[in-house]
């Protein structure tokens, strides 16, 4: 039995996919995804972005763009306004910058709206 309260541990595995994503190690970053969705029971709307976005961005280091655009596009237009800002934000535009061709302008257009 864990001491640790649940939202503790979703958090870390949320960090843990950021770390994962960025270091290029994927297969890490989508275990630890995975993870902290089971750990996520409520509609937690920003722990569901922050983790689609690291799967779209592990797409995108995989070599799929569209893979890469085409959910993160869905996962920014889904979520509401008010939290279409800071950290998300950050991360979609990281994304979109990172992205090539019809990819980037997918993104870009979403994030425009």
């Amino acid at each position: 039995m864990s001491l640790t309260p649940p939202s503790a541990r979703r958090r870390t595995r949320v960090h843990l996919s950021q770390a994962y994503t960025l270091l290029g190690r994927t297969a890490d970053a989508y275990r630890e995804q995975q993870s902290a969705l089971a750990l996520t029971t409520s509609a937690s709307v920003m722990t569901r972005a922050l983790l689609a976005l690291d799967e779209a961005a592990c797409r995108r280091i995989e070599g799929d763009h569209d893979a890469a655009a085409d959910p993160a596009a869905r996962v920014w237009t889904d979520l509401p306004v008010l939290h279409r800002s800071g950290l998300v934000r950050s991360r979609a535009t990281d994304l979109q910058l990172a992205l090539a061709g019809r990819a980037a302008d997918h993104l870009a257009q979403a994030l425009a709206a």
